[in-house]
């Protein structure tokens, strides 16, 4: 009985101070941004916006007034934003959902009323749409929306059909609502229902929309059948192999609701060869590289499936889990044909969504084929080897969600693979509490992995487990955790897990400053400790203090930097590469500052400096970086992010040789790395984009060390180790993308790409870039076509056309 009371206190929300009313509408609403219907003048005006930042609860510059109206099929939204400069307005163009240099309005819908979730839709004065959810950043949903500007004010016109959200099957709905304005010119954020800056769960404060009644959740049915055609080059220059290849290929995307709440998304045949190209870069480390989720399958409504850190899409079409091997199993006169470097997906499909109750259900299921190496061999032909097998994925997770963001889940994650591979089954479990202020917060979660080797009839079991405490809201923030993983935990294979065997503990110390004060808008300071031990062993795996501070000055000048130092030797049980050594780390100390200015202007500019020293070996790792934005006009800009680091007698890994010994080397690392970016806008929705990425690391070796069983070095005149590098990785993204159709595109891709080590150290950049120009280049052009039905719109259609 004591525990059901506790948690009452945590569940239980606090009332909406603002009421809101949206009125029926029985005329066509045109979507023009005139607001001309009659139905907009009889619908009651939302208004009394407060300003959020930078003064907080003062008075708005210029008034906005919001109006509400419905029908059977959509949601209507008008607002007019007054303004005495009209030609002032920022309107800057770009793509869908881009963070544009413009003023804007948007309005929040938490359509359950239970403060853990909402949509948001949002128009630039420029006419830019951008949509997404608060739990699924990549969400996108086919709406309505259009701009107008006049002499005194602009306005904004918007339609979201009740197919693009979820919303509970009942005859009166009560949404939570919230609606905001940013006037760029002046960075004012203004809203209807005024938010608390130091309030965790910025929802508890929004108003609460009356008046939507006897709507039905319509059928959400939407195909979008794609054709995908692509040519490569890449010059092989082997006799009987072209240098050309091209292939058709197509599919089609599926999203089907299920029920008033529910989506089943299915991607069948799906192609991923538009996304951009990974920022390739030498790893040194004993971890693997993590690279961003780029394909939009995969990006959008994933966040249930996220839950409890146990899914890295990125595991999905994955590099073969022997893909390594294939040069160990080349016979005398054999050599390699083929190694794909990914395995194929074949479809992947999701069924997500939350009912009235705040019961969400996820299910998640991707296949990948089989996946071969082809050996060449000069007398006996060609054989294949297997790579990675035929891979089901599975997740399934329940998510109930209570009012104040408090929330319970249950996950499982399932991996199976035929052919002797291993076979995983990941189960995790969690709940968050926040009290009823939204002041206090106490997370906890963990999990329990299997993993079955059916070579060798061997069965794994691990745990974990996490707790958090902490107080979210006001001007001082603390949080206490603990981070438990035992020695056979392991969720690598649907999962991203670099280290196990450890338990951490944390602080953090938080004090921040909300309101404007001399020189600052605000100021937000951070003290964080953490401690770590190895799970068996108990030695001391990370021990270290972190100081970190951002402010805002007046003229939004953006200045944050941190001061870094270990407090003590460590222990590093994954730099020597094999299981039960250690390597004992020296105390590491430094800072970084960095800046970032007002991105109003035409030309703005980010940049940083950071400064590392190891004190046992001299070790010195010092880093820059600048990056010039410049905004040519509302139609045209570039970026280019320029990145230079020198790490002098830096220590790690080398070599193993045949009898286990572990060597380390002293090395000099130079990294230069240069992004430059470009888009221009030729209309909202029709774009030209280039983006070229040239990434240079050298190294070279200056002494080798020998790794004693204590985990200390001891100097080593072993001559057989060549380990110098030069590693260059260059690429090019060029892509004409068209949305010539709410949801349908057209866009043409043509990529470049590069990557080559080799031993010759060349230190000057021209001519590095020029010698690596020289090697071989893949060059894909690839042609995508996509168009989108949705059942509402084309009923909707024929309807008008019989009519």
């Amino acid at each position: 009985m004591v525990v059901l009371i506790f948690c009452s206190q945590f569940i239980l929300g606090q009332e909406a101070a603002k009421k809101g009313y949206a009125k029926r509408t029985a005329e066509p609403i045109k979507i023009d941004g005139n607001l001309s219907e009659s139905s907009w003048k009889e619908a009651i005006p939302l208004t009394d916006f407060k300003q959020n930042d930078p003064f907080y609860n003062n008075d708005v510059t210029f008034k906005t007034e919001v109006s509400i109206l419905f029908d059977d099929d959509a949601l209507y939204v008008g607002a007019t934003m007054f303004d005495s400069s009209p030609d002032s307005l920022l309107l800057e163009m770009g793509n869908r959902d881009a963070s544009l240099n413009a003023d804007a309005f948007g309005i929040k819908l938490d359509t359950y009323n239970k403060q853990n979730d909402s949509y948001i839709f949002q128009v630039t004065a420029s006419g830019v749409q951008t949509d997404v959810r608060d739990n699924d950043p990549n969400f996108n949903a086919v709406w309505e929306s259009a701009v107008s500007i006049n002499s005194d004010s602009w306005h904004v016109e918007m339609r979201i059909p009740y197919a693009a959200i979820r919303f509970p099957r009942t005859d009166k709905q009560v949404w939570r609502v919230q609606m905001y304005r940013n006037l760029r010119r002046k960075r004012e954020i203004s809203q209807w229902a005024l938010e608390d800056k130091v309030a965790s769960n910025k929802k508890a404060y929004w108003g609460e929309l009356f008046g939507i009644e006897n709507i039905k959740p319509p059928v959400r049915l939407s195909l979008t059948p794609y054709l995908t055609a692509q040519g490569e080059h890449y010059p092989y220059n082997i006799e009987e192999v072209s240098n050309y290849s091209k292939k058709m290929s197509g599919g089609i995307d599926l999203k089907l609701g299920l029920g008033e709440s529910h989506t089943l998304d299915v991607t069948l045949l799906p192609d991923f060869s538009q996304v951009q190209s990974d920022n390739q870069v030498k790893n040194l480390s004993a971890f693997e590289t993590v690279y961003d989720e780029n394909r939009p399958f995969f990006q959008e409504s994933v966040d249930l499936f996220n839950k409890g850190g146990l899914f890295y899409s990125r595991r999905i079409g994955r590099i073969p889990l022997n893909y390594e091997s294939v040069n160990e199993q080349l016979g005398a006169s054999e050599y390699i044909k083929s190694n794909p470097y990914q395995s194929k997906l074949i479809n992947a499909t999701k069924f997500s969504g939350r009912n009235k109750n705040g019961l969400a259900v996820g299910l998640f299921n991707a296949i990948t084929e089989s996946t071969y190496a082809t050996i060449g061999d000069s007398i006996d032909g060609e054989r294949r080897v297997l790579t990675d097998p035929l891979t089901n994925y599975n997740i399934v997770v329940f998510d109930k969600a209570f009012k104040n963001s408090s929330s319970v889940y249950l996950i499982n994650t399932n991996v199976q693979r035929r052919s002797n591979f291993n076979n995983a089954n990941v189960t995790g479990a969690g709940i968050s509490l926040l009290n009823n202020k939204n002041t206090f917060s106490v997370d906890m979660s963990g999990a329990h992995s299997r993993i079955y080797d059916p070579q060798f009839k061997m069965l794994s079991n691990g745990n974990s487990y996490y707790v958090n405490v902490g107080k979210v809201k006001g001007n001082f923030l603390f949080n206490l955790w603990r981070n438990s993983i035992d020695d056979k935990f392991d969720k690598n294979d649907m999962g991203l897990m670099f280290i196990n065997s450890q338990v951490d503990n944390g602080l953090n110390l938080n004090y921040n400053i909300y309101e404007p004060f001399s020189h600052f808008l605000n100021v937000k300071t951070r003290l964080s400790l953490e401690n770590s031990n190895h799970y068996i062993t108990h030695e001391q795996t990370s021990s270290y203090m972190e100081l970190f501070s951002i402010a805002t000055l007046r003229n939004y000048l953006t200045l944050w930097g941190a001061f870094y130092t270990d407090l003590t030797k460590c222990y590093d049980y994954y730099e020597p590469r094999i299981k039960g050594r250690y390597y004992v780390t020296p105390i590491t100390s430094g800072f970084n500052a960095n800046f970032s200015s007002d991105y109003r202007k035409t030309l703005a500019l980010d940049g940083g400096y950071s400064l590392y020293k190891t004190y046992l070996y001299n070790s010195l790792n010092q880093s820059f970086n600048i990056c010039p934005i410049v905004r040519v006009n509302n139609h045209l800009s570039f970026n280019h992010v320029a990145a230079f680091s020198i790490n002098k007698n830096n220590v790690g890994f080398a070599d193993i040789d045949s009898v286990n010994n572990v060597f380390f080397g002293k090395r000099n690392l130079q990294t230069i790395e240069n992004t430059l970016s470009g888009l221009y806008i030729i209309k909202n929705d029709l774009s030209i984009s280039l983006r070229a990425r040239h990434y240079w690391v050298l190294g070279k070796y200056n002494s080798f060390y020998k790794l004693e069983n204590d985990g200390n070095l001891t100097s080593s005149n072993t001559t057989d180790i060549s380990q110098d590098f030069n590693f260059n990785s260059f690429n090019i993204d060029m892509v004409f993308n068209w949305q010539f159709a709410p949801g349908s595109n057209l866009s043409i891709i043509w990529k470049n790409a590069l990557m080559q080590e080799d031993k010759q150290l060349i230190y000057n950049y021209i001519d590095n870039f020029t010698h690596t120009l020289a090697y071989p280049q893949l060059n894909t052009l690839t042609l995508k076509f996509l168009y989108y039905f949705d059942y509402v719109s084309v009923r909707r259609r024929l309807r008008s056309e019989l009519k």
